[in-house]
């Protein structure tokens, strides 16, 4: 009996070992079975979350290419200048000359008033009058030789007046007028008169000899007194007339210098003629004036594109017609202020006219205003693109006004590596971080070295090679102002 129960005994302990080893089987399967469902369940939960979230998961291979920074804005159609012309008194239109959409070279008459006529003869006499002042100035300046040399005669008859007035003056001041033997002869005679007179008187003062004697008497009285000194009256005469000759000369020796120091020219004559032409030449513009107010003539070169009435009508001075140059076209640009690094002097520009779909044409940027503009609560840069010359055939012809869209480049990279910007991620330092996948589909991070972007790829600098591949995951709008953890550090879309 008992060594029944060792065998029994022993055959339970045999019987408990194989259970417990089917147990931990069974435990074993549990595990590998629960890890595999946890497994497979994590994945569709995860792949469930994504698909919630709206993320696409895919690879891109890096690529060499290029990359341009643009920005697009909206703009007009418009002239580089235009200028408005009108005319400078009301009335009634005579004649006009051009058309609607016409083009004009600069100084074509384009319309004219009914007066003109009446004003271009006003204009013909103003100009003959300034003809003959502008002769009569030429002819005083081309006889200056002779001019001078009547003033120096003068001068020379003036010296030799004066000398003779001057002689005169001297000799009435001297004490006798005669020699001192002629003196002596009269005051003889004189008193030879004296003497033959008291002796016929007292013979009979009533006889012819007592009136010879008187009439001798009185001619020697004459002489004596006239040869004896000058009267007071001869004396007054001669200084005034040396006064006046001394005046004389004097004139004439400064006209005669004032004519050499102006090469025979008379100041005076010149100064009046030279005024007379002045005048003359008021009177011609002031009638070319009001002939150019009554008579339209092109300014510049350039299309017809505002005509305010045909000829019979009555215009005022508001403006009649205005010409714009069509030869330099130009399209006014509005962006967005973001986009105000790309509004930069001499970068291309690619337009495109409401009017003409599927036409684009080349320009580049030839304004960048330096104040923004504000639309209600919004600002934007603006500017003008110039269209390239090979494009005026078409432009010139197309009405000013159409709506235009514009694109323009920034900055720009060519032959270089890329991906697209879904594929970065960037970290809290700044940092950018793509998933690298390799051959066997294992994900590994790497941080790149970015260079400009565009809207939808990124240059890479440093950090990928051409061939390597990366992972991307797109989210929708809905979560993307949700963060993502990465390494350690916030990543978000640039």
């Amino acid at each position: 009996m008992k060594a029944n129960n060792k065998i029994e005994s022993s055959t339970a302990k045999k019987g408990t070992s194989r259970a417990v080893r089917t147990i931990l089987a069974i435990l074993a399967v549990t595990v590998i079975i629960g890890g595999s469902a946890w497994y497979f369940i994590g994945k569709t939960a995860q792949a469930k979350s994504q698909a919630q979230a709206g993320e696409t998961t895919s690879t891109v291979t890096v690529q060499r290419g290029d990359i341009r920074q643009t920005a697009s804005g909206s703009g007009t159609l418009v002239a580089r200048e235009s200028v408005n012309m009108s005319f400078s008194t009301s009335g009634k239109v005579a004649e006009l000359k051009v058309k609607l959409g016409e083009m004009v070279k600069e100084g074509d008459a384009l319309a004219r008033l009914e007066n003109a006529k009446d004003l271009e003869a006003n204009l013909a006499s103003a100009q003959a009058n300034l003809l003959q002042t502008e002769q009569n100035l030429a002819a005083l300046q081309k006889k200056a030789g002779s001019t001078l040399a009547q003033a120096y005669q003068n001068l020379v008859s003036a010296q030799a007046a004066y000398n003779d007035a001057l002689k005169a003056s001297q000799r009435t001041a001297a004490a006798t007028r005669c020699s001192p033997e002629m003196v002596n002869k009269y005051k003889t005679a004189l008193q030879h008169a004296i003497d033959k007179l008291i002796e016929q008187n007292e013979k009979d003062p009533n006889s012819e000899a007592a009136t010879a004697a008187r009439y001798d008497y009185d001619t020697a009285l004459a002489n004596n007194t006239y040869c004896a000194a000058y009267i007071d009256t001869e004396k007054t005469g001669a200084q005034a007339t040396l006064e006046i000759a001394k005046a004389a000369l004097q004139e004439a020796e400064e006209n005669y210098s004032t004519l050499k120091e102006a090469a025979g020219i008379d100041l005076d004559l010149l100064s009046m003629n030279e005024t007379r032409v002045e005048t003359a030449q008021t009177m011609v513009d002031q009638a070319q004036g009001a002939l150019d107010g009554a008579t339209l003539r092109a300014t510049i070169d350039g299309k017809v594109t505002y005509l305010a009435a045909g000829e019979g009508t009555i215009v005022d001075t508001s403006t009649f017609l205005t010409i714009s140059d069509v030869s330099h076209p130009t399209v006014t640009v509005s962006l967005d202020e973001t986009d105000l690094d790309k509004l930069v002097v001499g970068n291309t520009a690619e337009v495109t006219l409401t009017a003409l779909p599927g036409t684009s044409f080349n320009g580049t940027v030839s304004v960048a205003d330096p104040e923004m503009t504000s639309f209600g609560p919004f600002k934007a840069a603006t500017g003008q693109v110039e269209l390239d010359a090979e494009e005026i055939p078409t432009v010139e012809k197309l009405p000013l006004g159409l709506s235009a869209t514009i694109k323009i480049t920034g900055r720009e990279a060519n032959g270089v590596l890329y991906v697209p910007v879904a594929a970065l991620k960037q970290l809290r330092n700044g940092d950018y971080v793509v998933e690298r996948v390799s051959s066997d589909g294992e994900k590994t991070q790497q941080v790149v070295i970015v260079g400009i972007q565009d809207e939808t790829n990124a240059e890479i600098i440093d950090g990928l090679q051409e061939g390597d591949v990366v992972s991307i995951t797109v989210k929708n709008n809905s979560n993307n102002n949700q963060g993502d953890s990465f390494m350690g550090g916030e990543m978000r879309m640039p």
